[in-house]
């Protein structure tokens, strides 16, 4: 895979400097350190005159992001990625910050428990934990989510369709990690692409 757009090597090489590949095989404990320095190089500031408060809601942390009228509005549930092992509310800060002010709609980050401390089910369970508290009155919501969290908010409709629970109006997956067959052309034909190699997977 030949890479030849000078922003996107930018990008590739500023990231690598601080979380290089070999993070991925580092002890859990490295691994976070080098991708919250990662994700410190990158953030941007919140917007001016954002109201953002750390709450628990059902025992789990989370952060909100609550612009002017959003009440008015669906709230979106945010889970971060990090292949389950890394990420928090600092890491999708400002992901969640700019969601909110783009759309006006009140953010609902979620600090799930990460892995190996926490085995699965924890994280799909602290998920549909704060889903269903926050829609216990029959508020409105979206499941959103990257990577690993757009796996677990597709894990959460799954969940609340099985259940009988309330279901999000929509689910935004982005880059959502949904499995599929490993020896498919973009496991083999990009196996050693800079950031996520397919043994890192």
């Amino acid at each position: 895979m030949q890479i030849t757009d000078p922003e996107v090597l930018r990008f590739i090489a500023d990231t690598q400097a601080v979380y290089p590949d070999e993070a991925n095989h580092a002890s859990t404990a490295e691994n976070r350190r080098m991708y919250d320095a990662m994700c410190a190089v990158f953030r941007q500031p919140r917007p001016e005159g954002l109201p953002v408060a750390d709450a628990v809601v059902a025992g789990v942390p989370v952060r909100r992001y609550t612009p002017t009228g959003s009440e008015a509005r669906p709230f979106l549930l945010y889970s971060h990625g990090g292949g389950f092992v890394v990420g928090g509310l600092d890491s999708h800060d400002d992901v969640c910050a700019e969601l909110a002010v783009a759309t006006g709609c009140e953010v609902v980050s979620v600090d799930y428990r990460l892995m190996p401390e926490h085995p699965f089910p924890a994280q799909i369970d602290d998920v549909s934990a704060v889903w269903e508290a926050e829609t216990a009155q029959g508020r409105a919501g979206i499941a959103i989510g990257d990577s690993a969290g757009g796996n677990l908010s597709a894990a959460l409709c799954f969940r609340m369709r099985r259940t009988g629970g309330a279901m999000p109006l929509a689910q935004v997956l982005i880059y959502p990690g949904l499995g599929g067959p490993t020896d498919a052309p973009s496991y083999t034909e990009n196996a050693e692409a800079p950031m996520l190699r397919a043994k890192d997977v």
